[in-house]
């Protein structure tokens, strides 16, 4: 490798850093394209340029960013493949910027650190191994957002406790659970037992609802997704243990319970008893006065 060269892959490096130290800066990353090309990776070059245009213009990703991915990504993130699930990276403004890895099948100390993780704002984990090491590195200092999404409920607490002990305590983290619908009772028991860091959020998640807890005074805020209103009323039904007593919250596990949901979105939605049909919003109601909670409705 020549001087110039040489001299070269440092300025690199160093823009990286100057990019993860300022991740809304256009400047290093248009300044880092220049250095790729000179090096001769005329497509990732291209590709910070057509990205970091996009983002101010708006729109969806043309055929040639995304074949410049399909040809290209994997042959960037080369040093850390091995620890990224294939095709789940997901690039913003020319670097990665979210992607899904299982910690369960590869050791992550001898990847974690490395400069290319420093983009990172959202990871995925596939299962339950040690991600610590790292999650933690100070290298991830943009990580905004860590979504499990095959955590069993009886693991809730344990991944809970071992992400905030090992120091992933940071300015605006959020930390999601998905959970099957079935046993959305179970995991808001879990939520409601967390006590999360005071700039971060934990939400338990299915594909038509959020919930999150506001711990001192056990209020569980869920979002009724605007997207498919009716499922996450009947999410709501399933968390509540209508028709299904074993899987219900626990009386006292929360106090409150506001619902934030579509407007009229509950409308004509019944719930079938033996007694015959009701209205679901009715039917919560009742359900959730039995287990002594309190039900706000915040309409949107």
């Amino acid at each position: 490798m020549g001087s110039t060269t040489s001299t070269l892959v440092a300025h690199a490096e160093s823009l990286r850093r100057a990019i993860a130290a300022a991740p809304e800066d256009d400047g290093p990353r248009l300044v880092f394209a220049d250095v790729a090309a000179e090096l001769g990776d005329l497509g990732h070059a291209e590709l910070i340029q057509l990205q970091i245009a996009r983002a101010k213009s708006g729109g969806p990703p043309s055929d040639h960013e995304e074949k410049l991915l399909a040809t290209h990504a994997a042959g960037w993130l080369l040093p850390i493949l091995p620890m990224i699930q294939d095709g789940s990276w997901k690039f913003e403004r020319g670097f990665l910027d979210a992607c899904q890895i299982s910690p369960q099948t590869r050791g992550t100390t001898a990847f974690a650190g490395h400069g290319l993780w420093s983009t990172l704002r959202t990871v995925h984990l596939a299962g339950l191994g040690d991600a610590m090491p790292l999650l933690v590195h100070p290298i991830m200092r943009n990580l905004k957002v860590v979504a499990l999404s095959t955590a069993a409920p009886r693991d809730f607490t344990d991944v809970f406790t071992q992400l905030w002990s090992g120091g992933l305590d940071r300015e605006g983290l959020q930390l999601s659970f998905f959970a099957e619908p079935a046993v959305l009772a179970t995991w808001w028991m879990h939520l409601a037992k967390m006590t999360p860091p005071r700039h971060a959020t934990v939400t338990v998640d299915s594909d038509a609802t959020e919930a999150r807890m506001n711990a001192p005074d056990k209020t569980l805020l869920a979002t009724v997704s605007p997207t498919t209103p009716a499922h996450g009323w009947w999410h709501l039904c399933l968390a509540l243990g209508l028709g299904d007593d074993a899987r219900s919250l626990r009386r006292g596990a929360i106090t409150r319970l506001i619902v934030r949901a579509p407007a009229g979105s509950m409308l004509g939605l019944t719930w079938g008893t033996s007694d015959g049909e009701s209205p679901m919003y009715e039917a919560i109601l009742r359900r959730a006065n039995a287990l002594r909670i309190e039900v706000v409705l915040d309409e949107f």
